[in-house]
């Protein structure tokens, strides 16, 4: 080894690890007014990476997944169209111009269909991360399961995962040649094989925690396998760093235990993202025996991105791409009349039907025949529509690109997930001492978890609320008589909730037919076709409190 290489190798080191997850597509900070939020976006980032290495520093910049699907500039870029073909997506200019090092693939890639992920992918200069998404029928992983990057004689290696949840959310069309293999187990083949070929090892996980590890307080409503960060924590001890996502929460976890790595979280949106900075005093690789291994110190944090201006050529570089989605989105469809706006969700969505769940739940039985359907209200913060209608109306309304399934079930599964609905509701005591109706802490922990309360068309229900969780079904009908547990019922549901997401009681396998046209194209459809909207509710539930 020459004086020169010897210096640099055992100079004091330190890379800067930053990472995002669950951007959902905000890579634009937008203007807003005195007194408002400001609109965020992965602008911020670009300034504060830049000055990083404009100081020389060493950066592995990591994208953690849930990128393409989530505001109109990601989810209306169509390959098919001559705008889409002459345009690299916008992913790909975002990673080129924060000069990300690798993607790891989340949930929501997969909402517009393998096809269009492989078109973006074709066009991507970075490794795409994945190890347990497998080629269907073989043990060949579909994307690189991990990468191992150098940094002045150090090998830090990147194992990519995400929830293998994905196969229950999304239709069997999205994500046709691919399968989902469990986290643990992937984990447990390559883990101790990739321990070996690095001094340092990170594992980016697109998923989350079931419960915060600092306060124990639960963070799933739900036990399943669809967040099982804690669980690579506990049973992987040559885990270094532990990324995480998919929850949209922040937080960051150094566990004082010897061995054990830490967990970081940092929240969607591009709200924040991770600074890790990764020192040690010696690095000389040639002066360790070979059963050594470099020590590190590890520093987190969490950058808040509304502290950092933004960029102003990501603007420039993105504008083409916006022009283009500007003109989708002011296309008028119609209009609606008043009702269609919501004041309190409580009263005007949840214990009282919608119009816009009505109509919702109408165009799901039209498209495909079955009268028992069910859809949320996706965000408590929506007002509904008003007046004039464009398709950016509909798009801010129904934000998820879920499709439609059709499930085989019985009466006694029907039973179940009305249960679980009905565990949305609590009672508190007012002010004048009467008990109200609110929501369950348990469903609004960080945010009203309003996506996951379904409201029924089709059959006649009631929830008794003063009555414990899991025995507040009063009664359930259909065609006017009392639903038996085993009476067969054919229902149609969102492709998100099709596959099991929340209520564990249904599954892909209880499918039997999926409708690949998405729900907001059937709104703006009908929206257009008919050019007024006046919808009736039908108040086929009741919550007594």
């Amino acid at each position: 080894m020459s004086s020169t290489e010897e210096k640099i190798n055992s100079d004091p080191f330190c890379l800067h690890i930053i990472y995002y997850s669950d951007v959902h597509g905000r890579f634009l900070s937008k203007n807003h007014k005195k007194g408002d939020k400001p609109s965020l976006g992965l602008d911020r980032l670009s300034t504060y990476v830049k000055k990083l290495r404009q100081n020389g520093k060493n950066i592995l910049l990591i994208d953690n997944g849930d990128t393409i699907q989530g505001t109109p500039l990601v989810d209306l870029h169509d390959f098919n169209t001559p705008s889409g073909k002459k345009h690299n997506h916008p992913i790909n200019i975002v990673h080129d111009e924060l000069g990300v090092d690798c993607f790891i693939v989340g949930n929501h890639e997969f909402n517009f269909g393998i096809r269009h992920l492989n078109q973006i992918r074709r066009n991507s200069k970075i490794p795409w991360l994945a190890a347990n998404i497998l080629k269907k029928g073989s043990n060949k992983t579909y994307f690189e399961p991990f990468r191992i990057f150098k940094f002045n004689g150090l090998k830090i290696g990147v194992l990519g995962l995400v929830t293998d949840y994905v196969s229950r959310w999304e239709s069997t069309e999205t994500i046709q040649g691919i399968e989902f293999k469990n986290v643990i187990d992937t984990a447990q083949t390559i883990i101790p094989q990739l321990n070996r070929k690095c001094d340092f090892l990170i594992v980016s996980y697109h998923g989350g925690l079931k419960k915060n590890p600092i306060t124990n307080e639960k963070w799933t409503v739900v036990n399943s396998n669809e967040n099982q960060a804690l669980e690579l924590w506990e049973l992987f001890p040559e885990i270094n760093l532990l990324l995480t996502g998919h929850q949209h929460r922040s937080l960051v976890y150094q566990p004082e235990k010897a061995k054990k790595a830490t967990i970081i979280q940092p929240s969607c949106f591009a709200k924040c993202w991770a600074h890790i900075r990764l020192t040690t005093d010696t690095i000389a690789k040639s002066s360790l025996k070979k059963t050594e291994k470099t020590t590190f110190t590890i520093t987190p944090k969490i950058i808040d991105s509304q502290d950092i201006p933004p960029d102003p050529i990501f603007g420039k570089i993105l504008k083409p791409h916006q022009k283009y989605v500007d003109t989708i989105l002011n296309m008028p469809l119609g209009s609606v009349d008043n009702s269609f706006v919501i004041n309190d969700p409580l009263k005007d969505v949840w214990i009282n039907k919608h119009p816009l769940i009505q109509w919702v739940n109408n165009l799901i039985c039209e498209t495909t025949g079955i009268d028992i359907s069910g859809s949320p209200l996706l965000d408590s913060n929506l007002k509904g529509m008003k007046g004039k209608i464009k398709i950016k109306d509909i798009l801010r309304y129904f934000f998820f690109q879920d499709t439609i399934c059709v499930l085989k079930i019985n009466g006694k599964i029907l039973r179940s997930a009305l249960e679980q609905a009905a565990g949305f509701f609590w009672l508190i005591t007012g002010e004048n001492g009467k008990k109200e109706i609110d929501i369950n802490p348990d469903w609004r922990r960080y945010k009203i978890l309003s996506y996951n309360y379904d409201m029924w068309d089709g059959i006649n229900y009631g929830f008794d609320i003063r009555k414990p969780v899991g025995n507040r079904l009063v009664w359930l009908k259909y065609m006017k008589k009392e639903i038996r547990d085993n009476q067969e019922l054919y229902v149609a549901v969102t492709s998100f909730r099709s596959g099991g997401a929340f209520y564990t009681m249904f599954s892909p396998e209880l499918i039997v037919q999926d409708f690949p046209v998405k729900i907001t194209d059937l709104m703006a459809n009908d929206l257009l076709k008919k050019q007024h909207l006046t919808i009736n509710p039908i108040q086929n539930f009741k919550i007594i409190y």
